[in-house]
């Protein structure tokens, strides 16, 4: 298959950024950047390019209508959380339950079933990745790849969509997105991007507030590195991300959901289940 690029967005609040919810910093509908949810939606219809939504169920009352159009568009819905904590926090067993009551909640509100996962945080112990296949999914998007020729991988017809990470020093460098691509200093990042693109798989994920271009109030329990972390690159993050999308189209690659990818490569051309 020729080269394989998946977008992704963990569709979730601002508030469920690691740091708001850190310091217990109340949710608010005027920055929560469900906007952002639309807004990315229509930048990725006016590029022909499908992606797939991770959704944190708690944040699915202010989208519903936006994902109800991404649905009519052609994107993917998959599973994020149904709160968005990390697992570490509860049992694999009240895991198991809160999975089973979020893919009920996606199903009612959106006429889907989701077949893929994303832990919050990509963080995860192999005892919770049993809960995620044991209820019906297909593929998890959350494994950290070892070095940047991070093929997808499958074990028993389940499917990993890892990120494109590069090794420097005792370090992993995530290239996919988020804040990595925000932060790094630009010449860093272009020049380790360019070595990932030229092998054949690449996957962008975002939260929708770092597309947000507005000004965040002023939260004085922030320390200095949290108030970089949500500011800084929002206001041109969208732009490079449209230069990175370029940039693959120009490589060569397709753009894929993930859902979409997995029945392309396991079925053949006559649409028989291989």
């Amino acid at each position: 298959m020729s080269k394989k690029a998946f977008i992704t967005m963990d569709m979730e609040s601002f508030f469920d950024s690691g740091c708001m919810k850190r310091h217990n910093i109340v949710g608010d509908e005027e920055y929560d950047c469900a906007s952002e949810v639309e807004r990315f939606i229509d930048f990725l219809d006016e590029r022909k390019i499908k992606s797939t939504i991770f959704v944190a169920v708690s944040f699915l009352p202010r989208c519903k209508d936006i994902l109800l159009k991404a649905i009519k568009h052609g994107h993917e819905i998959a599973l994020h959380c149904l709160e968005h904590k990390q697992v570490k926090n509860i049992t694999p067993e009240e895991f198991d339950q809160e999975i089973k009551e979020a893919k009920e909640i996606i199903k009612k509100e959106l006429g889907v079933e989701p077949v893929g996962f994303r832990f919050p945080c990509f963080k995860y112990k192999d005892k919770y990745m049993e809960v995620v296949k044991g209820n019906g999914f297909i593929y998890d998007s959350s494994a950290t790849a070892r070095n940047l020729r991070s093929k997808i991988s499958v074990d028993n017809g389940f499917y990993e969509f890892a990120p494109n990470v590069h090794k420097l020093l005792f370090f992993r460098i995530n290239l996919s997105g988020g804040g990595y691509l925000r932060l790094m200093p630009e010449f860093f990042y272009k020049r380790k991007l360019k070595r990932a693109i030229k092998n054949d798989y690449f996957m962008l994920y975002l939260h929708p507030f770092e597309i947000y271009e507005g000004q965040f109030p002023k939260y004085k329990e922030l320390n200095i590195f949290e108030k970089m972390y949500i500011s800084r690159g929002r206001e041109k993050y969208l732009s490079t991300i449209s230069s990175l999308i370029d940039r693959l189209k120009l490589e060569g690659y397709e753009f894929f959901t993930m859902k979409d990818y997995i029945a392309k490569e396991t079925t053949d051309e006559w649409g028989r289940k291989i």
